[in-house]
């Protein structure tokens, strides 16, 4: 069941990527949480380099640096996720999944991270997710103690179980 919910939110995205539309919608929704709390109060953001067809954060990560804010992204390896800085002279690597990686010069600890933007490619309305199917997330959240949110798209939300080892997003913006 999630790898042909996977299949069909990869298929949607890869179609929606060049519409006008979805600019729009991440607009309207980067827009409505950067006058949030969540993001006013956040220090320290951590947040994925999306590939082309996933909801571009570039938006959020420019004006988080003309807020002040930190910008952390992940590496991924030996099955675990460590955060990193990340600036706009940053060097970044694609890793063998696709993902652009920021180069590993500034590790930021767990716990300095006030707010971390989750990727997903299919949620529920309880904030579960299913992602590319690594399980880095899921098992980065069971440490993580600060405040998570998704961008999403409204086809994007589906009814499913989790897993006993899947982690909830606090908070969905859903356009």
């Amino acid at each position: 069941m999630k790898n042909i919910l996977r299949q069909q939110a990869i298929t949607f995205l890869k179609s929606f990527q060049d519409n006008p539309q979805k600019k729009l919608r991440e607009n309207k929704l980067l827009t409505d949480f950067m006058a949030s709390p969540s993001y006013q109060e956040a220090q320290v953001l951590g947040v994925f380099l999306p590939t082309p067809f996933e909801f571009d954060l570039t938006p959020l990560i420019q004006q988080a640096w003309l807020d002040g804010k930190k910008i952390v992204a992940p590496v991924a390896a030996h099955h675990q996720m460590t955060f990193y800085e990340y600036q706009a002279t940053t060097p970044v690597n694609r890793s063998a999944f696709g993902v652009l990686e920021p180069m590993k010069e500034r590790p930021v600890a767990i716990d300095e991270i006030d707010l971390l933007v989750v990727p997903g490619l299919i949620f529920n309305k309880d904030g579960y997710r299913i992602g590319f199917g690594g399980g880095y997330y899921d098992r980065f959240l069971v440490q993580f103690t600060g405040e998570t949110v998704s961008f999403l798209f409204k086809e994007q939300v589906e009814d499913f179980t989790p897993a006993s080892f899947d982690i909830a997003v606090n908070k969905l913006w859903i356009n």
